[in-house]
């Protein structure tokens, strides 16, 4: 039963269900903010990381060879933990201790890795969104596998070759933005270390 249930809600937030958020949020918004307020956090980052939880699932939902390997509530707790802790790490908060939710504490190296590459996607999205509006439309259209000659038509150019050249400053430009930020370094370690 359990299972179902755990695949019912992941089906639910995949295929964006008001009621399963609803009653996500009703059945399990106040382990997460117990955990936040026990560690330094408000009401509102709460609110924040278990949106963002929430956002994470959905991602990988999307995944056809996505399968949960422990019970939805441990699943999401040891998101809500990931990203809390990461933004008190950003926040240069140093926690002696952390009070856990006992219950709770029980990680997967899968479970490990998906947070890992949520917060390589935020990092990514963060850097995409301060893009120019043509970089943004041109990279987003080049992602879609759309031709240079439909993309320079569709942006209203003439040339080709000056899309090339455009993506290719676009992209270097992006890329040069996500490996300056701190957070790219942070995780860079992290991946090493693991």
């Amino acid at each position: 039963m359990a299972k179902n249930r755990a695949k019912d809600l992941i089906d639910g937030i995949k295929n964006k269900d008001s009621k399963t958020l609803n009653f996500l949020y009703k059945k399990y918004f106040s382990l997460v903010r117990s955990f936040v307020l026990n560690n330094n956090g408000t009401t509102d980052d709460a609110k924040d990381v278990f949106q963002e939880a929430v956002i994470a699932i959905f991602r990988y939902s999307q995944n056809e060879n996505f399968e949960l390997k422990c019970s939805f509530e441990t699943f999401l707790y040891s998101i809500c933990r990931t990203i809390w802790l990461n933004n008190l790490r950003n926040q240069r908060v140093h926690l002696n201790k952390i009070n856990e939710i006992s219950e709770f504490i029980i990680f997967s190296s899968s479970t490990n890795e998906m947070i890992e590459e949520s917060l390589e996607y935020k990092l990514y999205q963060k850097h995409f969104q301060r893009l120019s509006e043509e970089c943004k439309k041109l990279l987003q259209l080049f992602f879609d596998k759309v031709s240079y000659a439909e993309i320079a038509k569709l942006l209203g150019y003439s040339s080709v070759g000056f899309i090339k050249k455009k993506k290719f400053n676009c992209k270097e430009f992006l890329m040069k933005s996500i490996k300056n930020d701190p957070e790219f370094n942070r995780l860079s370690k992290e991946g090493e270390e693991h």
